[in-house]
């Protein structure tokens, strides 16, 4: 993955963690 350096990043995680906790449902 890219460098963690930016603040996107953060919401690119949250976002797919997000995601993917209703789809591990």
């Amino acid at each position: 993955m890219l460098s963690t350096r930016g603040p996107h990043n953060i919401v690119l995680f949250i976002w797919i963690f997000f995601c993917e906790i209703p789809s591990t449902r």
